[in-house]
């Protein structure tokens, strides 16, 4: 009796750390649906491919078939395409050059109907898109130049509310420009008014769906608009001091939307929407303990509700913290490994599984994703190759 007793308190002494490293990797699981007979049940969760839709436009993106599309500038200036080959961290084909004479960071996102758009900044300071750049479309793309002779930069894309694209990208002098989809093709680009800019603008489609528009002023405050009316854009607002880069923006299980930014104190600072789609935020707060914030940091939602930020340290070794909806408290900073130059995001792919990419210091895409067991990440071990330059 006394031998059977030993080997089962070894047998859990051996389980028990496998348990507690599974669940504390960004917990709070959603309870599984039980069906009673008279209750009515939630409703069906949307395909992840349909879902990504409302996403904005990005270097990687969900296609409608739920593969994982990566887009991104090589360092000879064509644009490389490469895909996951299944939706749940498959293998992955490419690249594919599907375009050229990129100046800047590429981002892609899902129409109406399921299609990739592409679009970049070209190296004549033209906005260019590509209205089919998923794995399946002829390559190279057929690209259409939507105006500009002076932008800069990496554009934001994003569905509105009509399913329809918007753009926006930033010129030499520090002006917005924006341009959307209509019935015969795009508008012509047009300039926002609003306090010039210092980095690449984002766009994201906040829970009343209504786009706003972020952006570093040269004030090193953050410039904030909202959409009024399809293509129509409130006047700006500024947000916080004293930042840098560019932020990153996501919206949490309340609705609300939550910008990241790295400030020039070298922190990683949050500023929370004071009510969801009110356009008005709260005072930025600092996250506290020392942020390994080299370049701008990446932000993403993991399918427990759960909002991660990622941030590179000075050594190339990419760190993380998470808050979720239950704790609603950070964790402290805690350290993924790798060797990289530059975080370039953070996504889901069609299994659910978060995905991080960066660019090494050997120029190649890396990756790690996460995974249940021991260990909550996969590693940087597998390079995607290709041959890139951090911007």
């Amino acid at each position: 009796m006394g031998l059977l007793i030993a080997s089962v308190c070894g047998v859990a002494l051996i389980v028990a750390p496998l348990v507690w490293a599974t669940t504390i990797n960004h917990p709070e699981p959603a309870p599984p649906t039980v069906s009673t007979p008279g209750v009515p049940v939630a409703p069906a969760q949307p395909d992840p491919a349909e879902k990504a839709r409302s996403l904005p436009a990005g270097p990687a993106h969900l296609d409608s078939s739920g593969r994982l599309s990566l887009v991104a500038r090589e360092s000879d200036g064509s644009v490389g395409l490469k895909f996951q080959r299944t939706s749940d961290r498959g293998l992955w084909d490419g690249w594919y050059t599907i375009g050229e004479d990129a100046a800047g960071g590429v981002v892609t996102g899902q129409d109406v109907r399921g299609g990739m758009g592409a679009f970049l900044i070209g190296t004549d300071g033209a906005l260019r898109f590509a209205a089919n750049a998923s794995p399946d479309s002829p390559r190279p793309a057929e690209w259409t130049g939507l105006g500009g002779t002076d932008l800069r930069g990496t554009p934001a894309a994003s569905l509105n509310r009509d399913g329809r694209f918007v753009v926006t990208a930033r010129d030499s002098a520090g002006r917005l420009h924006e341009t959307h989809q209509v019935d015969d093709g795009w508008s012509e680009l047009r300039e926002l008014p609003g306090p010039p800019v210092d980095g690449d603008p984002v766009l994201r489609l906040d829970d009343q769906q209504r786009l706003n528009l972020f952006a570093l002023g040269k004030d090193r405050t953050l410039r904030v608009q909202r959409e009024s009316t399809p293509g129509e854009f409130d006047a700006a607002r500024s947000v916080g001091s004293s930042f840098t880069g560019r932020p990153t923006v996501v919206t949490d299980w309340d609705g609300k939307q939550r910008i990241y930014a790295r400030g020039t104190d070298r922190g990683i600072w949050e500023s929370v929407e004071t009510e969801v789609g009110s356009g008005h935020w709260a005072d930025p707060t600092r996250l506290t303990g020392e942020a390994p914030a080299k370049g701008d940091p990446v932000a993403t939602v993991d399918p427990n509700s759960t909002i991660v930020v990622f941030a590179l340290a000075e050594d190339g070794k990419v760190h993380e913290r998470f808050i979720g909806p239950k704790k609603k408290r950070w964790t402290d900073w805690r350290p993924l490994e790798g060797a990289l130059d530059q975080l370039v995001t953070a996504v889901k792919d069609g299994g659910g599984t978060l995905v991080v990419l960066g660019i090494g210091k050997s120029g190649s895409m890396e990756q790690t994703y996460q995974r249940f067991g021991p260990t909550p990440w996969s590693g940087w071990g597998n390079g995607l190759g290709g041959h890139f330059t951090p911007q």
